[in-house]
């Protein structure tokens, strides 16, 4: 009995421990996906800032689902880093995964200065030069984000959620 008991403390580390690789090698991939500049400096916020501001500073990830009616769902996978925050503004890098769905488009990133928008929900916001608007919102465990996106072609909405990585 005391063997079986052993195997089966075995199987559910074994179990465990490959859970455990497999969401961080998810996470390498998904951010591996997107381009993204070499680069990348993330600076540390002051301690002087709030710290639903200062909890934007670093690397999150996501992935939107553009659906079109029901059927058609492609995912294409974000990434935003914010690499410099004060009380106004960030200075953030946002990018785009490559997606292929109506048509193939190639992945991108680009730097822009968000707004910053503190309150009983903190948001980042800004504008791409096709008027498509962002906006990222801080939860209150400070290591998610709600996301919502609205294209500046279509004027469509959607939402999802990012996540911290490394």
């Amino acid at each position: 009995m005391k063997g079986k008991k052993l195997w089966l403390l075995a199987i559910i580390v074994i179990v465990c421990l490959t859970g455990m690789f497999g969401y961080g090698i998810f996470q390498t991939q998904a951010a591996d996906e997107v381009p993204l500049p070499e680069d990348i400096t993330i600076v540390p916020p002051s301690p002087e800032l709030p710290k639903e501001i200062a909890a934007f500073s670093g690397k999150w990830q996501g992935t939107w689902i553009i659906a079109k009616g029901r059927r058609e769902k492609n995912p294409r996978k974000a990434v935003l880093i914010v690499e410099e925050i004060d009380k106004q503004e960030a200075k953030i890098i946002y990018a785009f995964g490559p997606y292929s769905g109506a048509r193939e488009l190639k992945g991108w990133y680009k730097r822009f200065k968000a707004k910053v928008t503190p309150g009983a929900t903190t948001k980042i916001e800004f504008v791409t030069k096709d008027k498509s608007e962002f906006s990222f919102e801080m939860k209150k465990d400070l290591n998610s984000l709600g996301a919502y996106y609205i294209t500046g072609e279509s004027s469509m909405k959607y939402s999802t959620g990012f996540e911290r990585f490394d």
